[in-house]
């Protein structure tokens, strides 16, 4: 079920017509060559009989399934479709071919039976084969269509730029872009190389969203990025906008926490996936886990954490001892962690 609900619902429409196709194209050659045989009549009541066979087939995996529940449901699903599944299809297409008049040798029900999945396995497998043009093309298209957005300045205005210094990782520079009423953020994008890709979809980069607000965390290492954001404005009309950041000014301070037993201060909003936090448990070692791993949901338009972080109110749940922050140093290539531990 999961594979066929990955088929997107836009391609469903050709690959129910290949479906028919193929059963045309069985139906078609099995009946012109039981004919040469004199079987052609048998051949037709086995046939018929694929679709029952197919229903009774499934109920066999699925059946045993739901009577079971549970963790163990999807193995004893798996179990029934491997095992049990392919005897009971083919084991009842050879027993009906003994039945029918002409009676069928087993070679012959057992071809009409390997037939019958045609229709079945291949519209599936183009479905598979297609998924990636068909998502490539509609990707295609909607960018086409955004880039005839027209050009505004950036609604957006800036404040709250600040330098700050950590260790291991060195100085960053962050930001907090400010949307005005009206404005909805649909998309940001950052330029590489050239090309430009979604820079705002991603828990561990150094840009994260707040609804429409924007907050930076950029390391002073790396080149000053260049942005592209699609954007509407209170008449819904798509607008894009396109511009290169310029570093926050002044003297770098020093990024402090504020611990409590409740939770932890930070002195500006950062991305959810550059940080994780350090537990010991009971005669365990420490251990740093991402806020994801840790049940935290992640969240396309709101993953940015907030300034007063606050533990779980959950049983078992014991205080962090420590809060890291990890950052790719660009000029150095490699990954950085800032460590900044409970007094």
């Amino acid at each position: 079920m999961q594979m066929l609900g990955a088929i997107p619902i836009g391609i469903w429409a050709p690959l129910l017509g290949l479906g028919l196709a193929v059963c045309a194209g069985v139906w078609l050659g099995e009946r012109k060559a039981f004919a040469r045989r004199g079987k052609v009549a048998a051949w037709r009541w086995v046939r018929l009989a694929t679709l029952p066979i197919l229903a009774a087939t499934a109920a066999v995996a699925w059946l045993p399934a739901q009577a079971v529940g549970g963790p163990e449901a999807l193995a004893v699903f798996y179990l029934c479709l491997l095992f049990v599944c392919p005897v009971v299809y083919f084991g009842l297409h050879v027993w009906l071919g003994r039945w029918v008049s002409p009676a069928l040798i087993g070679g012959e029900a057992l071809g009409i039976a390997a037939t019958g999945l045609l229709p079945i396995a291949v519209p599936v497998a183009a479905a598979h084969l297609l998924q990636p043009w068909y998502f490539e093309a509609r990707a295609a298209v909607a960018e086409a269509g955004r880039l005839r957005a027209p050009v505004r300045p950036r609604p957006h205005r800036i404040v709250d730029e600040r330098r700050f210094l950590l260790p291991e990782i060195g100085e960053v520079w962050a930001e907090h872009w400010l949307a005005p009423g009206g404005v909805r953020v649909e998309r940001i994008e950052s330029r590489h190389g050239g090309e430009f890709s979604r820079a705002d979809d991603s828990s561990g980069g150094g840009l994260c969203r707040a609804g429409d607000d924007v907050y930076l965390f950029w390391s002073a290492a790396a080149p000053t990025p260049h942005w592209r954001m699609f954007w509407r404005d209170e008449s819904s009309e798509l607008l894009q906008s396109e511009w290169t950041s310029q570093p926050a000014a002044g003297p770098a301070e020093h990024f402090e926490l504020r611990w409590s037993d409740a939770g932890l201060r930070l002195p500006a909003r950062i991305p959810l996936g550059m940080v994780a936090l350090a537990r010991v448990p009971d005669g365990g070692a420490e251990s740093f886990d991402g806020l994801l791993g840790l049940g935290a949901v992640y969240d396309p338009l709101d993953n940015c954490l907030p300034l007063d972080l606050r533990w779980p109110a959950k049983p078992g749940w014991s205080a962090p001892q420590a809060l890291r922050i990890a950052q790719w140093r660009i000029d150095l290539q490699t990954m950085r962690f800032a460590t900044f531990r409970r007094p």
